[in-house]
């Protein structure tokens, strides 16, 4: 998972549009898109966005350590009824879900592998 990509996950665990996480950051809404897309690689606005998400800055450039420094008050499921999102969002959000869902299917699979492993 690259940098936009775990950008995109904290951003909509948060329940924050595009446009409302850039506002909070000042910067563009375009900035932010290119980040996540993958098209800025680097940019001085990742820390200032890992703290705006309160998300541990370590995991968000490195995928190294947990990926929120605090989850108090954090509910993972149905966004707010005020939060609108694009046609757009909703597709990213789907392909999020969808690369996660891939990757517990295939951590699964290893459990089972080393499980197998150890009974015999």
């Amino acid at each position: 998972m690259e940098i936009g990509e775990r950008l995109r996950v904290v951003r909509t665990i948060r329940h924050l549009t595009q446009e409302a996480l850039a506002t909070k950051v000042h910067i563009t809404k375009q900035a932010l898109q290119r980040i996540e897309s993958g098209n800025t690689k680097k940019s001085k606005y990742l820390p200032d966005l890992a703290r705006a998400l309160d998300m541990n800055l370590n995991w968000l450039l490195y995928h190294d350590g947990q990926m929120l420094n605090k989850d108090e008050g954090l509910h993972v499921g149905e966004p707010p009824s005020n939060y609108k999102t694009s046609h757009h969002e909703q597709e990213e959000f789907k392909k999020i879900v969808d690369l996660l869902a891939q990757r517990i299917a295939v951590l699964e699979q290893r459990l089972s592998y080393l499980e197998q492993s150890l009974e015999t």
